[in-house]
């Protein structure tokens, strides 16, 4: 017998036995047994269950939730309107708004928003600047101050909505939005009072920047 002879007989056991072993096994011809298929399944159908409890629990959160949000906000109006039929409250209310009403009859002429309109503007443009252009070259230096940051938004803030409120109290109380000269001038006098305090808290915060810079080198 020669050696190919040899090697196909061999060739030919490996693989009966090979079958063989397989088939006393289980497996099937994926080369899973049924008992593993068997434990997937049940992994798997667990791992389902287990999310949509999962989901259900956050759909029940998230109803209970919003009930206690509204009454919450249903509890909040009841005090609110018990506060608001409170004698002492409402006494408290007419002490802060009384004066501020009849400043604001006395003074409701259209040079006094013409004055408020073009300061407003001044603080707009002013407090923008720093935000926009000074704190950017402050950024190069890495010389940021956060304290002037929040101060210069605040700033704008106030500015923003003191502009809103007087433009809608001047055109309920007064003629100054009717009259396009007036509401021209207001602004070009307001943008150039807003440059000039601008320039001048950019010096001042670029002097202050530098004495924090010599102040930290003459430490190290």
């Amino acid at each position: 017998m020669d050696i190919a002879t040899l090697l196909s007989v061999w060739a030919s056991t490996f693989y009966t036995r090979a079958l063989t072993f397989t088939q006393d096994s289980g497996f099937d011809s994926g080369g899973v047994s049924g008992a593993e298929s068997g434990s997937i399944a049940t992994a798997t159908g667990a791992l389902d269950e287990a999310t949509e409890q999962t989901a259900e629990a956050m759909d029940k959160g998230a109803a209970a939730a919003g009930d206690l949000g509204e009454k919450l906000s249903e509890h909040a109006k009841e005090v609110g309107e018990t506060l608001n039929q409170d004698p002492t409250i409402q006494d408290v209310s007419a002490g802060i708004l009384e004066p501020i009403y009849s400043l604001a009859e006395f003074m409701s002429w259209p040079a006094f928003y013409w004055l408020a309109f073009a300061l407003m503007v001044a603080g707009v443009v002013s407090f923008a600047g720093q935000l926009l252009f000074a704190k950017f070259f402050l950024l190069f230096k890495l010389n940021l101050n956060f304290a002037e940051i929040l101060s210069d938004l605040l700033g704008l803030a106030i500015s923003v909505v003191g502009l809103v409120l007087t433009t809608q109290a001047a055109t309920q109380n007064s003629t100054f939005a009717e009259n396009s000269v007036l509401v021209v001038s207001a602004a070009i006098v307001g943008a150039l009072g807003g440059f000039i305090f601008y320039w001048w808290g950019q010096k001042l915060e670029f002097a202050a920047a530098n004495s924090r810079g010599a102040s930290q080198e003459a430490r190290a």
